[in-house]
């Protein structure tokens, strides 16, 4: 069972993934494109509640590096 935080986490990421996403298909951007779907699909892969938001704030970063 995950503990609370993980969740949070895994619901965060994703909420900015899904927004990320519509915001990189409507401008046709891939490389966020890209970014924002690893963010929805991340949480699925990893267990352990560091790593998921080390992860998620990498990738968070990502789509600010690569806004084009």
């Amino acid at each position: 069972m995950p503990e609370p935080s993980d969740l949070f986490a895994m619901l965060v990421f994703s909420i900015i993934g899904i927004i990320a996403f519509r915001s990189a298909k409507r401008e046709c951007q891939p490389a966020r494109l890209v970014i924002s779907m690893a963010l929805m699909l991340y949480p699925y892969f990893i267990s352990s509640g560091l790593w998921l938001w080390v992860a998620g704030i990498a990738l968070t970063g990502g789509l600010f590096v690569f806004k084009e």
